[in-house]
């Protein structure tokens, strides 16, 4: 009997061991993601904003000047808009990461990522969740312990500022047209727009 008792507690211990390295694997993962958008961020917006800043400064506007400009602009646009692309894909990934994570947590009996899947959704809804019983003391605790909680938005400004440098590149494009294509054609184009 006290082999059956020791054998299953060995097993218990080593699948604690293996759910464990799991959530280590799992986290990892999870942070690598994070790093990744990031340093993709810091690359594709700077170069943006130098790329912007640096074809604005133009004075000359020539025909090679705006093919130059609409050619540099169009093929940001069209990177920034595939950066965005990859990002949601990796940030569904992360989810899948998280959602993973909690559940190993609840196996465990850790709530870090529990804590804050639990605090980002209340302060979005603006009060407190339900929670199971074992759990409402813990939760209750958090809340209190926690006042201010600044909630997850950062997807968010992030495809915010995505939109601005799009339409920045836009706004530079548009300005280098009306700057170079000389004024008769535009009275041409009006002129058979208005009839």
């Amino acid at each position: 009997m006290r082999f059956v008792i020791e054998h299953r507690l060995s097993q218990d211990q080593q699948m604690g061991d293996i759910l464990l390295k799991e959530y280590e694997l799992t986290q990892t993962a999870y942070y690598e993601i994070e790093r990744n958008v990031w340093t993709s961020a810091s690359i594709f917006i700077v170069t943006s904003l130098g790329g912007i800043s640096i074809l604005a400064t133009i004075r000359e506007h020539s025909w090679a000047n705006l093919t130059m400009v609409g050619g540099i602009g169009l093929a940001s646009i069209l990177v920034l808009l595939a950066w965005r692309s990859i990002t949601r894909r990796w940030w569904d990934i992360q989810n899948v990461h998280l959602y993973r994570m909690q559940e190993l947590e609840a196996e465990l009996g850790m709530w870090k990522a529990r804590y804050v899947d639990y605090l980002d959704k209340s302060r979005i809804l603006g009060k407190r969740l339900p929670a199971r019983p074992a759990s409402e003391g813990r939760l209750f605790r958090l809340d209190q312990a926690i006042t201010y909680y600044s909630r997850a938005r950062v997807h968010r400004r992030l495809r915010l500022l995505l939109s601005i440098l799009i339409t920045g590149w836009l706004a530079l494009i548009v300005r280098e047209l009306l700057l170079t294509v000389p004024s008769s054609v535009w009275q041409a184009i009006l002129r058979f727009f208005g009839s």
